[in-house]
């Protein structure tokens, strides 16, 4: 009985150490005044989005995306697209992903700069 508890532990100690959702296949990461946001970009066609704020409003979402050429579209999400693109500046992360959100309020697009920390995702402008 003891072996199995020490196996459940195990297993369950790995689950959380590599994740439920699967492998990171993009990992972008922008910081505004106030907060750094992080987005997953999981294998299983799912993302997660993590906002972690000095002001004590930290936020996860957890939806689905799809890719099309080279068009990073997001179901449902704050975001609607993303397109993955070179920097002008040559920096330490030559990639970023733009993300835009339409805000229906204002009849308006914002594009939000994120700088992408991992990509296996083989999809470059």
């Amino acid at each position: 009985m003891k072996n199995k508890k020490i196996i459940a532990a195990l297993i369950l100690t790995f689950f959380c150490l590599t994740g439920f959702n699967g492998k990171d296949l993009l990992i972008a990461q922008r910081t505004d005044k106030f907060c750094t946001k992080t987005l997953k970009l999981k294998k299983n066609s799912t993302f997660v989005q993590k906002s972690v704020c000095s002001l004590g409003k930290n936020e996860k979402t957890k939806k689905t995306y799809q890719i099309s050429n080279d068009t990073i579209y997001f179901v449902n999400g704050k975001y609607e697209f993303g397109v993955i693109e070179k920097q002008e500046q040559n920096t330490q992360n030559p990639y970023i992903l733009k993300v835009f959100e339409y805000r229906k309020e204002f009849n308006d697009t914002t594009e939000y700069h994120y700088i992408i920390i991992k990509n296996d995702l083989n999809i470059k402008r």
